[in-house]
């Protein structure tokens, strides 16, 4: 049972996918690439990573100072960041396995990810050393678990990452990478939200910025980096199918445009992005490439897209105008008393800030773990879940000292944990736990009212301080 929380319905489904945003579930919700873009800019560790690299450009600025801090940006990016293989997440994550899957909407967007993903594993099988590895995996139904977490959790992997060459300050994957460049070129003034482009699938993401008076630049990852001259200096004298194919060869496949005013995915013809946004960000790509998107998709340009809920033309310009990780905390805040769109609200809970209308998304985002699950398999009585909170040896969330929670999930990978969180995590084992009836289960309780949280474990309170 869960005190402090009344959510039911879609909404809460996206809150709670908003919380752990993955590989799987922006397949089907692309809206929660800029959830996590928003926490990001929420975060004072991204800002702090920002003034590592420079000085925010002003307007002033001339049009060469942009492209010299973005080429900033990318080195440090691509220096500084350890990419982390499909195997290696898994370690960490664990996998996302399909039999476990209940909901209908979830089950398609899975199987249309793993279906993206085996296609392109099959033409790159002979060049990456685990793809016959994750062919045998998608088979079965399973791919490593790729979470998409906020710069503090991708942060949090540096001390993990100590015997590595430069000593990398964290761990990414691709989607983080672009995420994570899009966020320090919207705090050093780079760009503005409606800025930001996308262009990806559930196997490669890719970022173009598009600012105000430039012709574009393009980040294949933290791979590699192009302005337009730079990517027409690289395929000078190409023919048009050459350049399509240098471009392809990056990208391997491509099934959707992802903006923070909204998103197009091609083969559902649905989307949030007016028909004229959509034509004019695939012509900017293509005239960047110097090639012909719809020649390359079979399914663009297929019919016009259905338009479902559009983000308010105010959200964007209101948080380009922030100069500090408290003022779009604040900004957002404002928006959501607004009633602006679901986007909005629900980057609180991929900051995972504690004074949120539903704690219990928390609770249900818990309950999907999948290291606690395989944890919960130690637990056969309450004070079997005690000790094994106990154990968990940091007093301290992996946020630091903030009014946010980390997942039970983080506490295992990071051995830390606030009281809440040590709350959190009992009643999480307790709940996965299959040594307990679902009577015995509706006994327990985790109280997220104001305050402390709190357990109630067969008729006992147990707080944050007592594990």
């Amino acid at each position: 049972m869960v005190r402090g929380s009344s959510g039911s319905g879609d909404q809460f489904k996206m809150m709670v996918q908003a919380a752990k945003p993955t590989l799987f579930n922006t397949t089907a919700r692309p809206e929660l690439i800029t959830c996590v873009l928003m926490a990001n800019l929420m975060s004072e560790p991204l800002w702090s990573l920002a003034h590592r690299i420079g000085k925010p450009i002003t307007g002033a600025s001339p049009e060469a100072d942009r492209a010299r801090v973005l080429a900033k940006i990318h080195k440090f990016t691509n220096s500084r960041f350890y990419h982390a293989t499909p195997l290696e997440l898994a370690g960490i994550w664990g996998l996302h396995e399909r039999e476990y899957i209940i909901d209908r909407d979830d089950l398609e967007a899975s199987d249309y990810a793993m279906k993206i993903i085996a296609w392109a594993y099959e033409l790159l099988k002979e060049k990456r050393p685990w793809g016959p590895m994750l062919l045998e995996f998608l088979k079965m139904g399973l791919f490593p678990e790729f979470v998409y977490p906020t710069v503090d959790v991708i942060l949090a992997h540096g001390p993990r990452l100590s015997n590595q060459p430069n000593r990398p300050l964290g761990m990414t994957s691709c989607a983080d990478e672009c995420i994570l460049i899009a966020s320090l070129a919207l705090v050093l003034r780079c760009c503005s939200l409606d800025d930001i482009v996308f262009l990806c699938s559930p196997f490669h993401y890719t970022l173009f910025l598009f600012p105000e008076g430039s012709d574009g630049f393009w980040f294949n990852a933290k791979r590699e980096y192009f302005d337009s001259r730079g990517w027409a200096r690289l395929n000078e004298g190409c023919s048009r199918a050459a350049r399509a194919e240098a471009f392809m060869s990056r990208m391997v496949v491509f099934d959707r445009l992802i903006t923070p005013r909204g998103s197009w995915i091609y083969h559902k013809e649905e989307s949030n992005l007016k028909p004229e946004r959509i034509d004019f960000l695939l012509s900017k790509i293509g005239r960047f490439l110097g090639i012909e998107l719809k020649e390359l998709s079979p399914t663009i340009g297929k019919g016009l897209p259905r338009q479902i809920e559009p983000l308010e033309d105010e959200v964007l310009p209101a948080m380009d105008e922030c100069e500090s990780s408290g003022a779009v905390a604040t900004q957002i805040r404002a928006l959501v008393e607004k009633n602006c769109a679901p986007v909005v609200a629900s980057s609180l809970y991929t900051f995972r800030h504690l004074e949120v209308p539903e704690p219990g998304v928390y609770v249900s985002a818990a309950l999907s773990g999948y290291k606690v699950w395989l944890r919960s398999a130690e637990v056969l009585s309450v004070s079997d879940a005690v000790a094994l909170v106990q154990d968990i040896s940091g007093r301290e969330s992996v946020f630091g000292a903030s009014d946010r929670i980390a997942l039970p999930d983080e506490v295992l990978v990071f051995n830390t944990a606030s009281d809440n969180e040590r709350v959190l995590l009992l009643y999480t084992l307790l709940m996965l736990s299959s040594s307990f009836s679902t009577s015995e289960k509706e006994d327990f309780v985790i109280n997220q009212n104001d305050g402390p949280w709190s357990a109630t474990c067969s008729g006992r309170p147990f707080f944050g301080w007592d594990l």
